[in-house]
Order: C-alpha cells, then structure tokens, then sequence
C-alpha cells in the first residue's frame, strides 16, 4: 500500500450535497431556474445580433431575452451547440465517459461513532477487470467507482440514463470482495448510477468565449455586453473545479482579468 496524502492536504465534496446547497444558495440570489426546461432555439435581431433565446418549460414555450449565452451542459454541451447554432460546422470538441458507480452503506459502521469530518480515499489495483475507486463519506456511506465505459450512448436527457446491469453487478462483486469480509453480514445499496462525464482529448476542460466567427452567421455585442461561453470538458473533477470555474467564468464574461490563466483552456480555433 501506498500513501499519497496526507491530514490537510485532501478533501472531497459530496456531489449532490454541494449541488442542493449552491443551487439554495443561488435561489437566494434571486436567481430564477427553469427545470425542467429545453433551449430550443437563438433569436437575432435586424443586424443578425444574438438578443434572446427561445425554451420549452412543461410544455410552454416562451422566450427570454439574451445578449450573453453560456453553455455549461457537461457532455451534452456539443448537442446544446449545435442545437443553438444548426448553421455553423463548428464542433465542440467534446465526448462522453460513461461511468457506473455504487454508493453503499458501510456494513463496519456504527451509527453511534460521530463523524469527526475526515475523508479517505482509496485507488486499488487491477484484479477485478478495473482499478476500484473507494471514497469515505459522512454517515457511513461509501462510494464506490473506477468502472469507465465509451460503449454506452449519451441519451437525449439525463433523465433517461439507464445504468447496465452487467456492470452494477461487477461493482458489487467487488464490493463484497473488498470491504464484507464478516460472514452473515452484507452491505446496503443506497443508489446505483451511470453519469456522463465530458472530456477532451488534451485532458483539458475549455473555459472560452466561443468566437463569433465560429457561430454560423450569428454575431454576439461587443466586450462585456455580449457573447457565447462555454465551460465544458473537466472529465472527473467538474463537481470539485466547478466552483473555480464559475469565478473564472464570470470574470471572461465581465470582461474582468480572471483569478487563473486560462489561455491553454481556449475554444480550439
């Protein structure tokens, strides 16, 4: 066994706790989200100027008005593009990483030991046709991942991702293989998933102004008052860089200079 951190170097993020908390704390805000919704189509006006966008919530279309756009759909981002901009040939440079995982209850734990905010993670080898990935989580909840798939299509809408049975199974198998280990007691499943994760051959996420001249024939205003962004490609790690991302986004956008450099993150030209 190797260690490869340390007490205060290592933390980690539950990603559906972090995702209630910041979307309570963007509604706060005053921030007004539209889910389930679908962007169906860009509206211009007379000199061919981005100026709204046109989406579908349960069943009602309307339209909203819009001079900057910013396309941060993870792997579906290149759908969300073209859908947009049906007129340009330019292709976000985007693919999907199916991934399965298994979020168990710990059989060891016991509801009486207090969480004392420690998180460990564990990156084992090869010996179960994948390298199993383990992380720690509060109330005795383990996560297990690792098993990577390409063969699996993205569908139209996360809503309608359907994990493989095949694969859950091998998760589990390796979970009893790995962490039962006490005759007569076996583990509680609390969730079986498949996510998309969005990434990019050069291994590097794409935080960039999308120029105009790549949105086929449709022109954005000038500076901070307009444009098309996209923020897309982070593989594993969206949920952990994401909020670094949305800073360094709002900045670009603002047309502030942004807290890192992110020259190599281009849209590819």
């Amino acid at each position: 066994m190797e260690v490869i951190s340390g007490g205060g170097t290592t933390a980690q993020i539950d990603p559906l706790r972090f995702c209630r908390w910041l979307l309570a704390r963007c509604q706060e805000r005053g921030v007004n989200v539209h889910n389930p919704a679908r962007a169906l189509s860009l509206s211009r006006d007379e000199s061919c100027v981005l100026n709204g966008i046109r989406m579908s919530h349960d069943g009602v279309e309307s339209e909203l008005p819009c001079t900057r756009l910013v396309i941060t759909s993870g792997a579906w981002s290149p759908r969300v593009f073209s859908a947009l901009f049906p007129r340009t040939t330019t292709r976000v440079p985007i693919s999907a990483l199916g991934g399965h995982s298994l979020l168990i209850r710990n059989p060891h734990f016991q509801p009486t030991e207090a969480d004392n905010g420690s998180c460990h993670a564990v990156f084992a080898t090869d010996t179960l046709g994948f390298s199993p990935e383990w992380f720690a989580r509060t109330g005795g909840e383990l996560y297990l991942a690792g098993l990577t798939t390409t063969t699996i299509p993205l569908p139209d809408v996360a809503t309608e991702v359907k994990a493989s049975g095949e694969s859950i199974n091998q998760l589990k198998a390796c979970a009893r293989a790995m962490i039962a280990g006490v005759p007569g007691q076996d583990f509680e499943v609390l969730r079986e998933a498949l996510c998309f994760r969005p990434v990019t051959s050069s291994g590097r996420p794409i935080v960039s102004r999308i120029p105009d001249g790549k949105l086929g024939g449709m022109k954005t205003r000038p500076g901070a008052k307009g444009g098309v962004f996209i923020a897309a490609g982070h593989g594993a790690w969206g949920i952990s860089h994401a909020p670094g991302t949305g800073m360094v986004l709002s900045e670009l956008i603002e047309g502030r200079q942004t807290s890192a450099k992110i020259e190599a993150l281009r849209f590819p030209s």
